[in-house]
């Protein structure tokens, strides 16, 4: 609608992560907001934040994707360690529905897959190759060009050798 305008598009990333929370007024009897606390809220707030780092707009936990696989096209992203937390979790960006998703996204969805997967085995020449094919499909996937930038930084800096491919988030 804001396109048929003239105005700029409105752009939002979301964090979603399924979990047991506390939701309700919560304070005292002089101030009191309606709100939600616990673990799962605050995973879902970082992936909301770690969207910027990845370039995507809808960011899920690993359990939020399990509930809903037979009805979402995702990609896999990383694993993730929240500041604080040890047990890393895999997250996703939420791409479509089950089924629409045209033949060049899945290809360069193919392609992403492919350089993680050599990513994660310190394969840096191959991870490279594989993200820079999927820029060539399309130069403005964020996912591809945040791999790319690690894989070539790892490449001359090498993770030590017990490096299990795990992205740890240093800041809330």
């Amino acid at each position: 609608e804001f396109a048929t305008e003239g105005l700029p598009a409105i752009r939002a990333r979301i964090g979603l992560n399924t979990g047991e929370m506390i939701i309700g007024n919560l304070g005292s009897s002089k101030r009191f907001d309606f709100t939600v606390i616990g673990d799962s809220v605050n995973l879902a707030s970082r992936l909301e934040g770690e969207g910027k780092e990845y370039g995507t707009s809808i960011t899920i936990s690993e359990e939020t994707y399990r509930r809903v696989a037979d009805d979402v096209e995702v990609r896999e992203l990383d694993l993730l360690a929240v500041k604080g937390k040890e047990k890393p979790v895999r997250i996703y960006e939420l791409l479509a529905r089950k089924g629409e998703l045209d033949d060049k996204r899945r290809e360069v969805l193919r392609l992403f897959a492919e350089g993680l997967h050599h990513y994660r085995r310190m394969r840096w020449d191959e991870a490279i190759a594989c993200f820079r094919n999927a820029l060539d499909r399309d130069s403005a996937d964020g996912p591809s060009q945040t791999f790319l930038a690690r894989s070539e930084g790892f490449k001359s800096a090498p993770p030590p050798a017990d490096w299990v491919g795990v992205y740890r988030l240093t800041t809330k």
